[in-house]
């Protein structure tokens, strides 16, 4: 018996060893009970990339989700670096300058445990995207097709002086 619990002790390390066992059990009245040896805090982007371009005052929404939330954490999002509340969804209505957004994970004594990756947002905001938005937001379907109408002259007239200047 001696010989079968060395060997169980050295096949217990070996997987130890090689992270392969991810629980210990252990119970001093014969059952077992399992215990996680590491759970690492994570919070993610559920879908999406780092850097995202949008239109001109065009909505945005981002969802988080959180892996290994110990007691007492919660997911925080950030919009430019701000904490704006507890929550693992964050929908930016009216953009009309470039921003970053974040989540991270806070346990209960206000120490951040986890973040996500960075995300920045480009939004298009040059006079010809401000333009076309003022005329689809003020003018409803006859603005969009003013807006279009627009911004095809102007198409136009940028690759008719971009064709005759030469470089």
């Amino acid at each position: 018996m001696k010989y079968v619990k060395s060997g169980l002790s050295l096949i217990l390390a070996v997987l130890l060893m090689f992270g392969t066992l991810g629980v210990i059990s252990y119970a001093a009245d014969g059952e077992t009970d399992e215990v996680p040896i590491s759970s690492e805090v994570t919070v993610k982007l559920v879908n999406g990339e780092k850097e995202v371009t949008v239109g001109y005052k065009e909505a945005k929404s981002f969802e988080f989700k959180a892996e290994n939330l110990p007691d007492g954490a919660e997911v925080h999002v950030f919009l430019n670096g701000e904490d704006l509340r507890a929550d693992t969804y964050l929908s930016v209505p009216d953009p009309t300058e470039n921003y970053t957004v974040q989540a991270k994970v806070i346990d209960k004594d206000g120490k951040v445990i986890a973040s996500s990756d960075l995300i920045k947002v480009t939004v298009k905001n040059g006079i010809l995207d401000q333009i076309m938005d003022f005329f689809s937001s003020g003018f409803g379907t006859i603005g969009d097709a003013i807006a279009d109408i627009f911004g095809a002259i102007f198409m136009r007239i940028w690759i008719f002086v971009h064709d005759i200047i030469p470089e």
